[in-house]
């Protein structure tokens, strides 16, 4: 670099050397005076190590995430910039992107807080870099999303290869605070092609291949296809859709019985979401459900549920003769973990008037399995209210039998899946049998999903289980058939083997 000043100088910078062989930056500026009537040079040098280092880390910061040191989003657009170019000057030559979205981030952000996540974060970043070519570029975009730029892999496979031992990696055993972790990936792919013009496409269909592969179940990769541009934006439009219906109130709860076959009696009602699109018609809850929880929706979605499940089992009190039903609605992992959660709750069974132990909060598996000593904490909680807590979709984190006793339950509900499951062989009996014998030396109640059949309920019922929940005994209604179905079980009808009857 070279300036002139006003007064003709030329100022530029030189490396000097210094005996022992390092190098000293220096800003030189070279001043002509006169000297004995002789024009001459005046070199001045002055040593600007320092203002170099500053600069090093003002680029260093400009171009690179301060948590973790890898690249940032615009040094990553920058290198992809530079791979798109080249693969269309040369299309034999070629990229992949890998997009890493890591699973149920937030959920231990929230519940072990931020420098707990910011631990996190610097491992997986350090497990990503370990796992790449010195040539590849991997970078933190944003939050708990990274991104890999593999340069010219040998082949697409080499890239899909390099995607699932990353995905392998992250799912090793780490401890953060004390707590021991095991955290999964969704990751979508992109093999880059010369039709690429723009590095934002490239991370636009990674992006989109990514949620699929979250959508599929998670702790999956999937590779971007011209059709997944297409459903995503069907899925787009979806998503739009959904914050109004939440925004204006238009989801609706169905209550799906939940009966006690030794006596034929209703106990009590499981509430659900429904929504009915005004153009597409019904959308299951499998589709909705996670669009809210990707959204951010879930939160005022679960909070609208919780008020019209209470206000329905509060104008359902008095009309069965053998006790008012209990009615049970499912927390979210974010509104498990929300901080307004009991007010929430408390809001609800105030606004409504239901008494506290008629309301059944159902919480999944996974939350307890992930942070117990905070899940024990906010059950506690929980409560003090008085409500009864239920654990829904036992049998599918894994987690161990004995651990139930160490949770304030009163209720455990058994996976639908080992009821599918006993229909294919013995394996699955002896698991709920020894389900249902754990549950019981618990002195907690045990219910039973998805019971479809009259051989499924016998056989339960032969285990000693007698409270049950599926389409045998009634789908999931909306609330004026439930109360045609009350009307029904006041006059005398009970639940049978074979459905209702007198």
């Amino acid at each position: 670099m070279e300036n002139t000043t006003p007064l003709g100088n030329r100022r530029f910078e030189w490396i000097f050397m210094r005996s022992g062989g390092s190098e000293v930056p220096c800003e030189v500026t070279l001043s002509p005076v006169m000297q004995r009537g002789r024009r001459m040079l005046h070199l001045t040098a002055r040593d600007i190590s320092e203002r170099k280092r500053n600069e090093a880390q003002i680029t260093h910061l400009a171009f690179h995430d301060s948590l973790t040191g890898l690249a940032n989003r615009v040094l990553f657009l920058d290198r992809l910039a530079h791979a798109i170019a080249t693969c269309r000057r040369a299309p034999d030559r070629n990229f992949a992107v890998l997009f890493i979205d890591l699973d149920r981030f937030k959920v231990i952000n929230d519940s072990l807080g931020h420098a707990a996540g910011d631990g996190l974060l610097s491992i997986i970043a350090s497990a990503i870099a370990a796992n790449i070519r010195e040539t590849d570029t991997v970078a933190r975009i944003s939050g708990d999303e990274f991104t890999v730029l593999v340069h010219e892999p040998p082949s697409p496979r080499f890239a899909i290869k390099m995607a699932r031992r990353i995905l392998e990696r992250i799912k090793q055993p780490l401890t953060i605070e004390g707590f021991e972790l095991v955290i999964s990936a969704s990751m979508g792919i992109v093999i880059g092609n010369s039709g690429y013009t723009d590095p934002h496409q490239v991370l636009r269909d990674a992006d989109i291949a990514m949620y699929k592969a979250k959508r599929a179940g998670k702790d999956k990769l999937r590779v971007f296809g011209s059709r997944m541009h297409e459903q995503a934006l069907h899925a787009m439009r979806l998503e739009n859709d959904l914050r109004q219906a939440i925004d204006n109130g238009d989801l609706s709860c169905h209550y799906q019985p939940i009966v006690n076959l030794e006596s034929g009696a209703l106990e009590g009602f499981e509430a659900l979401a429904r929504w009915q699109h005004p153009t597409l018609g019904n959308i299951p809850p499998s589709t909705f459900i996670p669009i809210a929880e990707d959204t951010g929706r879930i939160i005022p979605l679960g909070r609208a549920m919780l008020h019209k499940a209470c206000a329905f089992a509060a104008s359902i009190r008095g009309t069965l003769p053998q006790g008012d039903p209990v009615i049970h609605v499912n927390l979210s992992p974010r509104q498990f973990l929300s901080r307004q959660r009991l007010r929430e709750v408390e809001a609800a069974l105030d606004a409504t008037g239901l008494p506290p132990e008629l309301l059944v909060l159902e919480i999944t598996e996974s939350l307890l399995m992930e942070n117990p000593r905070v899940a024990k904490s906010i059950m506690a909680g929980l409560k003090e209210i008085g409500v009864r807590l239920s654990l829904d979709d036992f049998g599918t984190g894994y987690s161990s039998l004995g651990s139930l006793q160490d949770y304030p339950l009163d209720s455990v509900k058994i996976d639908r899946s080992f009821i599918r499951a006993m229909n294919d062989g013995r394996d699955a009996e002896h698991i709920v049998r020894a389900i249902l014998k754990l549950v019981s030396h618990l002195r907690l109640e045990a219910i039973c999903e998805g019971v479809e059949t009259t051989m499924q309920a016998a056989n339960l019922m032969a285990f000693g289980a007698t409270r049950m929940q599926g389409f045998l005994f009634a789908k999931p209604m909306p609330s004026e058939k439930a109360r045609s179905l009350l009307e029904r079980l006041a006059l005398g009808e009970r639940f049978t083997l074979t459905g209702m009857g007198s």
